[in-house]
């Protein structure tokens, strides 16, 4: 008998790559802009990207429209915000994860997801990739608000709750070492760091222990293989 009962997944960078859907929320505002104010839409994707991609976070927007000051007077940085979080994602799963699901599922172990992020951003992204179908609960720490994201133990102990038994039959699969890894360790989980190239967390290095995942794996293959032997 499998001594695994769920594998629980984060979301962003773990399940789809991250950078995607930055992307997609990009072109949709481009294109609110672009209807709204006939600037170039191409332009002003490529500028919003370039900003990303120089590791600008938080202020993107705040940024690009302090470059084109003749919209201040009208365009709010929050509007910028609203499009970017509300649209419908265009991302995809990462290549292989349907067959990691399918396997899980028919060696009768659990599937589950813990995701941080602004609710209906995280909503739509997984109505986009068609989880509700796969995983059992789907736990977005938004709808309890920010003070309960990562590392906040609640929706953990929420799995450990419906699945029951020992801790180390409950596996979280994330990638980000700042925050993904501290409260199922505390709480005796399993922890694999997924880390493939294009994640926006792949050369960061843990601070210590407490950050740091039990085991590290580079493709799903090798995650496959990990969770075989735990089996």
């Amino acid at each position: 008998m499998s001594i695994l009962t769920c594998v629980v997944f984060d979301l962003d960078d773990t399940l789809y790559i991250e950078e995607d859907y930055v992307r997609s929320g990009f072109r949709e505002v481009a294109g609110w802009l672009h209807q709204n104010s006939g600037v170039s839409g191409p332009d002003t994707f490529q500028e919003l990207m370039g900003l990303f991609r120089e590791g600008v976070q938080g202020r993107i927007f705040d940024i690009w429209l302090d470059r084109h000051p003749q919209l201040i007077t009208w365009v709010k940085v929050n509007q910028l915000v609203e499009v970017y979080r509300t649209h419908h994602p265009d991302i995809a799963l990462l290549p292989g994860m349907l067959q990691v699901f399918s396997w899980l599922r028919n060696i009768e172990v659990g599937l589950s997801l813990i995701t941080d992020g602004p609710l209906l951003s995280q909503e739509r992204k997984a109505t986009a990739l068609e989880l509700t179908s796969w995983f059992s609960p789907l736990i977005f720490t938004d709808a309890w608000g920010k003070a309960f994201w990562k590392p906040h133990t609640r929706a953990f102990e929420d799995v450990m709750r419906l699945y029951g038994g020992p801790p180390q039959g409950l596996v979280y699969v994330g990638d980000n070492i700042q925050k993904d890894f501290v409260a199922p360790r505390r709480l005796g989980w399993r922890t694999v760091r997924l880390r493939i190239p294009g994640q926006l967390h792949y050369n960061r290095e843990p601070e210590g222990v407490a950050f740091a995942a039990e085991a590290e794996v580079a493709s799903l293959e090798q995650l496959t293989v990990l969770l075989r032997q735990w089996l």
